[in-house]
C-alpha cells in the first residue's frame, strides 16, 4: 500500500468508526492541523481575517479565534488524494469555565431573542456538555453542496450519540432556507438577520432529537402536496442523513416514524 493509501485509510478509519466521533487536538492533531487551515484559507479569501491574524501553522491565531482549542472537528475527505477538503467544528464549553457566564460565539456576536437567550442559558448551567455550536465551515473550491451535507449529517449524528439538547450556529441567507428545507421544525431562528463577516447571517437553534420526526413530516406534507414522485428527491436526502447511524439512538416512535416514509429500511 502506498503512502497516499494508507494516508486515505487512515482518514477513513478515524471518520468511520462507531459510534461516530469528530477529531480534536488529542486524538488526531495532524487533521485539525489541517482542517484549521482550511478554515483560514476561506477566512482570508473571503476577507473576514488578515494577514496577521494567521499563525505560522497556517491556522487562525488564539486571539482571533479563542475557540480553536475547545471544539471538535468534522472533515470529508477527497478519496481519491486524501486531501481534507470540507470541514466543520463544534465549539462547547471549555473545562474550567464558569458555564453561565461564558458565551459562545453567536451569544457574543448577535441580539438573540429573550427566549432563544433563555433556553441557551438554561442549559449551560443544567448540562454544559448538552449546548455545542456548530461554526467554521469550509470548503476548498470546486467542491459542491455534497461535502457540506455530509458534514451537517456527520454533525447531526454526532449530536444524537452525544446526546446534545441544542445546537446554536449561525447560516448565511441561503443555507438557511436549505437547513429549514431540511430540518423543518427542527431547527428555528433565534434572532434578527444581520450583516456579519460580509454577508448577511441569520443566527439559528437546531434541536438534534426534533429532526427526524420532522424529516418525516416534511416527506409527508411533500407527498401531500406534490405527489410521491415529487417527494422522492427529498426522501433520498433524509436516506443520506441517516447513512450508517446506529439507530439505537433514535427513539422508537423516530424509527416507527422513518420506517413507515421508506427512509429506514
Amino acid at each position: 500500500m502506498s503512502a497516499l493509501q494508507e494516508r486515505v485509510e487512515h482518514r477513513k478509519d478515524v471518520l468511520t468508526r462507531p459510534p461516530l466521533q469528530p477529531v480534536t487536538t488529542e486524538n488526531s492533531p495532524e487533521i485539525v492541523l489541517e482542517c484549521g487551515r482550511l478554515v483560514a484559507e476561506r477566512y482570508l479569501r473571503k476577507g473576514f481575517i488578515g494577514p496577521d491574524d494567521i499563525d505560522d501553522d497556517g491556522r487562525i491565531s488564539r486571539d482571533a479565534d479563542p475557540d480553536r482549542d475547545n471544539s471538535h472537528y468534522f472533515f470529508h475527505v477527497d478519496e481519491a488524494t486524501g486531501e481534507i477538503v470540507a470541514t466543520t467544528r463544534q465549539i462547547y464549553i471549555p473545562e474550567g469555565a464558569e458555564p453561565a457566564e461564558w458565551q459562545f460565539p453567536l451569544e457574543r456576536d448577535f441580539d438573540l431573542m429573550p427566549d432563544a437567550q433563555s433556553l441557551i442559558e438554561a442549559i449551560k448551567v443544567a448540562e454544559p456538555r448538552a449546548v455545542v455550536e456548530i461554526s467554521g465551515l469550509a470548503k476548498k473550491n470546486g467542491q459542491n453542496f455534497a461535502a457540506v451535507l455530509s458534514l451537517y449529517r456527520e454533525s447531526w449524528q454526532f449530536s444524537r450519540y452525544a446526546g446534545h439538547k441544542v445546537c446554536v450556529m449561525r447560516s448565511e441567507r441561503g443555507l438557511t432556507e436549505n437547513l429549514q428545507a431540511m430540518f423543518g421544525e427542527g431547527i428555528i431562528r433565534a434572532g434578527e438577520r444581520k450583516r456579519y463577516e460580509g454577508g448577511v447571517s441569520d443566527p439559528m437553534l437546531l434541536f438534534p432529537d426534533r429532526c427526524a420526526g420532522a424529516m418525516a413530516d416534511n416527506y409527508r406534507r411533500l407527498v401531500e402536496e406534490k405527489g410521491e414522485e415529487a417527494a422522492e428527491g427529498y426522501l433520498d436526502l433524509v436516506r443520506f442523513f441517516l447513512e450508517d447511524m446506529d439507530t439505537s439512538f433514535l427513539s422508537d416512535e423516530e424509527v416507527a416514524e422513518l420506517t413507515d416514509i421508506g427512509a429506514l429500511r
